[in-house]
């Protein structure tokens, strides 16, 4: 699949006094067509990241299967290697099995699963460490 043509930062929220952002969110094009969305998580130590992960993303359904969450997931280490952050974990539902694949392209290494409590519900996870 050809490179995105264009990836633009769509928000970045910063807490009082911060220089950075706590979290920036991408969004990729194509022939003005958002092809999905990408949201990479700065705080890496922070509780909740440790437990849902640095980076998700979402690919819209026309554009499922053809390489863009690969591409997305690409693109975000790669702005994690630029903060020179050596390894995030990715975390999905233990049943999507796309989402896995796409860990394990990339590089991730399985941690576990793990009982989360997301929203009110109780969810199994599992969680990759990518070194970088």
């Amino acid at each position: 699949m050809k490179t995105m043509l264009q990836i633009v930062t769509a928000l970045r929220i910063k807490k009082d006094g911060q220089s950075w952002s706590t979290f920036t969110r991408y969004f990729a094009f194509d022939k003005g067509d958002i092809l999905g969305m990408l949201i990479c998580f700065w705080e890496i130590e922070h509780p909740d990241c440790q437990k849902l992960g640095h980076l998700g993303y979402m690919v819209a359904p026309a554009f499922r299967k053809q390489g863009v969450a690969f591409e997305l997931v690409q693109y975000g280490l790669e702005r994690y290697r630029e903060k020179g952050i050596s390894s995030i974990y990715i975390a999905m539902d233990e049943k999507n099995v796309a989402s896995r694949k796409i860990a394990e392209k990339a590089g991730g290494r399985l941690l576990g699963t793990f009982d989360i409590d997301f929203q009110g519900r109780q969810l199994k996870s599992v969680r990759y460490e990518v070194e970088l």
